[in-house]
């Protein structure tokens, strides 16, 4: 099979099961949801952000460095599995010396699931090298529906202990159930021959690869992780609650985008990397993708967030409406953004990513406190935005310099649609983004769907089905 039947076909896999994954995931997130409280959700948010924190000492793009390395597989594996492990281990004594201290400071139940995320992730780390394996292949098939069968038994899980009133720890289940189904899943499947093979040089070279992934994934922590410890150490779990959710919803639709594209895009530029034109065409192809699903999905929620969270979460959720709107505009952007991170590491060129991460962590750190204290939460999505806005300026400098992009073939069929779209709800059906009186959330969400595709169709129907050539092409050849 061809590197473009391959891909093509990889990439209809993982949308499949990636898109089953995400409708089971958003009706657990609503159930969840009605079940339990802001503060439950507040206390997970705080747990993982110190998670990630202690976490960061792992965090060396070990997983990018194999998708990278193309020579020597067997030394590979064996080194990306020990440096997992390795790593994963020293964050465990780092959350359990550190536990104490943080006791001072937050509740009880924040420190205890902080612990027991932190052993799991044991797991976790132990079984990223067959999952890395497979996908490197392209072999998704595999790892796919390892991941939508643990996130089904996972879910069914968390909601059982949910109704059963567990509350906070329905939600540890939730993350629990899910890294051990998945981890003996990864290691019966035998994706890979273990052989224990401790290599120096090859030790060096993951950690000088990653090294540049390293300050990158510290900044992108700082970038994402950030508002979330400011606002749950000084406004409270229960407002953090309300802004994880927010953050949650509002990224969903376009992570189900960039989630699918971007895992098979990350090999498929790396086997590229040495062809511009080929790589060009890969790449403005993708890039395309992304934007013309994002911003349909992004601008719907945004017109009918308020009987999105009305109907479908109950009125407990309502004050995250503001938050859930300006939070949204962060999604769409998060989802262009990724993919040039995405390119520029499968390329070799990882130090690029950390110089715009490292700028719009700078930038996070000042502006998010001094958002907050004059706006509320409202200021840490406020932030977010401006920041993603900079990060997208600097990251597609970059990417211009690798890949000839067609700006204009990628914004204009979707956002003149998208323009019209606002347009009519603003002017023709204001009931469509007041809520309330009128049509059904289903018939106003239908109303609006029409009229963007009919508009997306006059304005980009002749580029889609040439996008359509390009991948009956590529199946065929």
């Amino acid at each position: 099979m061809s590197l473009g039947q391959k891909a093509i076909k990889s990439t209809i896999f993982v949308a499949l099961t990636s898109y089953a994954g995400e409708g089971v995931n958003f009706i657990v997130s609503i159930i969840l949801a009605r079940l339990l409280l802001p503060e439950h959700f507040g206390i997970i948010a705080l747990a993982m952000f110190f998670l990630e924190l202690f976490g960061r000492v792992r965090e060396f793009g070990f997983d990018q460095a194999l998708i990278h390395r193309q020579t020597d597989p067997i030394k590979a594996r064996a080194t990306h599995f020990l440096l997992q492990v390795g790593t994963s281990l020293f964050s465990v004594i780092l959350t359990l010396a550190f536990g104490p201290l943080l006791l001072r400071f937050y509740a009880p139940e924040v420190v205890q699931v902080l612990i027991i995320f932190s052993l799991f992730y044991l797991l976790k780390a132990a079984t990223a090298t067959p999952r890395i394996v497979l996908e490197k292949d392209l072999r998704f098939a595999n790892s796919t529906s390892i991941d939508f069968f643990a996130l089904v038994f996972s879910s069914i899980l968390a909601v059982g202990t949910a109704l059963a009133g567990f509350g906070l720890w329905s939600l540890v289940v939730y993350q629990v159930a899910n890294t051990v189904f998945a981890g003996i899943a990864f290691w019966r499947l035998r994706s890979w021959e273990f052989v224990l093979v401790i290599d120096r040089d090859e030790i060096i070279w993951f950690l000088k690869f990653g090294f540049f992934l390293w300050l990158g994934g510290l900044t992108t922590f700082i970038l994402f992780k950030y508002n979330d410890f400011i606002a749950g150490t000084f406004l409270g779990t229960a407002t953090l609650g309300f802004y994880s959710r927010a953050f949650t919803f509002a990224q969903r639709p376009t992570s189900s985008i960039t989630s699918v594209v971007s895992r098979v895009a990350l090999p498929t530029y790396a086997l590229l990397q040495h062809d511009r034109e080929k790589l060009s065409l890969t790449f403005n192809f993708v890039l395309r993708n992304i934007v013309r699903f994002s911003a349909p999905l992004s601008l719907l929620l945004f017109l009918l967030a308020d009987d999105f969270t009305n109907v479908l979460l109950g009125e407990k959720w309502l004050p995250m409406i503001p938050i859930f709107r300006l939070l949204l505009i962060y999604g769409f952007l998060r989802s262009v953004f990724d993919d040039a991170g995405a390119f520029l590491t499968a390329i070799g060129k990882p130090q690029l990513v950390s110089v715009y991460l490292g700028v719009q962590a700078l930038i996070i750190l000042i502006t998010t406190p001094l958002l907050i204290r004059s706006f509320g939460i409202n200021g840490a999505a406020i932030s977010l935005d401006f920041v993603l806005l900079v990060g997208i300026i600097l990251a597609y400098f970059f990417v211009s310099r690798f890949v000839n992009i067609d700006y204009a073939g990628i914004i204009w069929p979707s956002f003149l649609p998208a323009a019209v779209t606002w347009a009519f709800s603003l002017y023709f059906q204001k009931d469509l983004i007041m809520g309330g009186a009128g049509p059904t959330f289903l018939f106003r969400l239908l109303i609006l769907i029409g009229v963007y595709a009919l508009s997306a169709l006059i304005v980009g129907g002749r580029q889609m089905k040439e996008d359509s050539a390009f991948l009956w092409q590529r199946w065929r050849t």
